[in-house]
């Protein structure tokens, strides 16, 4: 997969998306979902660029813990075979759960 591709498979779970932020965040309502790549290294071979590993960050926001907005992210990364690490924290001053998703995309330049 390439990262390209994540926002529409990051939609098929039918909950808003956004790169980074939505610019109507206020008015976007929960569950929705944000992601960002906060990091990417580019591996050499021979003086050139062969792959890049991309980190990504994918953040669930809900209004309550939400387990079927879990499982249906979670579900939507697993059929993409993305592996991920979750963990998960109370954003007290917008009253929101985050569950963050952090994953790799390996890809040719």
């Amino acid at each position: 997969m390439q990262l390209k591709e994540l926002k529409s498979i990051l939609e098929s779970t039918g909950m808003p998306v956004a790169f980074n932020h939505f610019d109507n965040q206020e008015t976007t309502p929960p569950p929705y979902i944000v992601y960002f790549t906060p990091e990417c290294q580019e591996v050499y071979a021979d003086g050139i660029v062969v792959f890049q590993v991309t980190t990504i960050e994918i953040l669930l926001y809900t209004a309550i813990k939400d387990l079927e907005a879990e499982q249906s992210l979670e579900r939507t990364l697993n059929k993409c075979g993305l592996a991920y690490e979750k963990s998960q924290a109370w954003i007290d001053q917008d009253r929101l759960y985050e569950t963050l998703y952090e994953t790799e995309l390996e890809e040719s330049p």
